[in-house]
């Protein structure tokens, strides 16, 4: 079982190895991104080399006069904001909606083995390297290395989307020290989406929804060099049918948009292969290693659907507030909402449903104003 970290609120995470944590040339020019961000790669400890855009909040216009300057002194420094991509995307999906949270600190990393990050495969073949436990502690360790405030006792709030958030939820679990909240994006826990995925679950219905989950963790090199083959068309298709019907209709829209391209252009050029091969270890190590460590949260959830009337419920695997966003097909086959609350404490939790019928799984790139209208409104009830 991986090594469990729990840091102090005072202290950097201990490490797993002796490499120190150094900085090697970026991919990609700092004036090259449209948020004018640092643009930093990290190594880690456990050798991944991770990319990031980190960008200090932007100060806030002086005309509040000195009572108001005084007021804004006296509160706590706001969390830092990591925005978490899922696949088959990278840091490039969160250009547009980062722009209206430049009064925050914010990290936008490229998940271990997608976009410009760099992690090899486990040596034993086990994709252990890949699951979400590791990839937490490499986060932290970058969290530590660009963003100062983090060694000294700061906080983070990560907020993921689709494999983001579930590396997201693994970080809160692992690092409670450092996690003060917690965003998901269109989905719920690992082990629920296996659980959902039986007969008795409308013959396998959810299994046939969720093929990609089976396919990208079929044994290497299965999945690699049938992707390999035709990358562009897989990808394509790919995208297309997770977009909602609003996005594909829309006047310019649809697999021409320039978020998708974007999103599929580390799978489709010059070392291609490096993102195909991260990607299916990320759903090797989702069918085994994420999907153990999350049973203990299924189990959370079937307790509390047994519990006797007037039973005391059991404490609440997340205390944390938590900000859970679902498009409404996800909605209609998973009880997002009721699964979310179960796991967060009372109170603490919050589900919206983006968009209408019309929208697709990805959230942030099709429903940009809502989302962040509904970020914005949850993110000042906690951390005005």
């Amino acid at each position: 079982m991986a090594q469990h970290l729990s840091p102090s609120p005072n202290h950097p995470p201990a490490y797993t190895s002796g490499a120190p944590l150094t900085r090697v040339r970026s991919p990609e020019a700092p004036l090259q991104n449209p948020l004018g961000a640092q643009a930093v790669t990290t190594q880690v400890p456990s050798g991944a080399q991770l990319f990031a855009l980190y960008l200090p909040a932007e100060a806030a216009e002086e005309d509040g006069g000195q009572e108001q300057e005084q007021e804004q002194a006296r509160k706590p420094p706001r969390p830092l904001l990591v925005l978490l991509h899922g696949y088959p995307q990278n840091h490039k999906m969160w250009y547009s909606f980062a722009r209206h949270f430049r009064d925050w600190d914010v990290l936008i990393p490229d998940l271990p083995g997608y976009g410009h990050s760099k992690k090899e495969p486990s040596a034993d073949g086990s994709s252990r390297a890949h699951s979400k436990r590791e990839m937490a502690k490499d986060m932290v360790h970058l969290i530590h290395s660009l963003h100062p405030p983090c060694a000294e006792g700061g906080k983070v709030i990560v907020y993921g989307h689709d494999r983001g958030a579930r590396l997201a939820y693994r970080m809160a679990l692992d690092f409670p020290d450092l996690v003060l909240g917690l965003g998901v994006l269109d989905i719920v826990p690992t082990a629920h989406a296996w659980d959902s995925m039986s007969l008795a679950n409308h013959h396998h219905a959810a299994t046939r929804r969720s093929y990609h989950w089976l396919f990208l963790a079929a044994p290497h090199p299965v999945p690699e060099t049938l992707i390999e083959g035709r990358p562009t068309a897989y990808m394509q298709m790919t995208m297309a049918s997770w977009m909602g019907k609003a996005e594909k209709e829309r006047e310019g829209g649809g697999i021409t948009q320039r978020w998708v391209a974007d999103s599929i252009q580390p799978y489709c050029g010059p070392g291609g292969m490096r993102a195909i091969r991260g990607a299916c270890e990320d759903y090797r190590a989702g069918a085994t290693h994420d999907l153990q460590a999350d049973l203990a949260l299924l189990e959370h959830t079937n307790s509390l659907r047994h519990l006797a009337a007037g039973a005391p419920r059991p404490p609440a695997p997340f205390r944390i507030p938590i900000l859970a966003l679902s498009s409404l097909h996800l909605h209609r086959s998973m009880d997002v909402a009721g699964i979310w609350r179960g796991l967060g404490a009372e109170g603490l939790v919050t589900h919206v449903n983006i968009g209408d019928e019309g929208t697709g799984h990805f959230l942030v790139n099709e429903q940009e104003e809502q989302v962040v209208s509904v970020t914005r409104e949850w993110l000042a009830r906690w951390w005005p």
